[in-house]
């Protein structure tokens, strides 16, 4: 969310990165994604994300929100 110093990765500056001024302006919300989490929120619910392939049943509750139109998987 905060622009790194060009020198020393390791760092921040006290600079919204452009690409997360919206967030600032109060018109998306940031998150934070942990090391080995997939998942999706809406309307406040966390879903897990799956990836169904083509000619599979998709689970219960399935979501999707993505298809890969060269290979048929669909993302939820």
């Amino acid at each position: 969310m905060f622009v790194r110093d060009e020198y020393l990765k390791s760092l921040v500056l006290d600079k919204i990165s452009p690409e997360y001024e919206r967030v600032q302006k109060g018109e998306g919300v940031a998150t934070r994604k942990y090391d080995g989490t997939c998942c999706m929120t809406k309307n406040s619910k966390l879903f897990k994300r799956r990836t169904v392939k083509q000619h599979k049943i998709s689970p219960p509750n399935f979501m999707c929100v993505d298809i890969d139109t060269l290979t048929g998987i669909r993302i939820g």
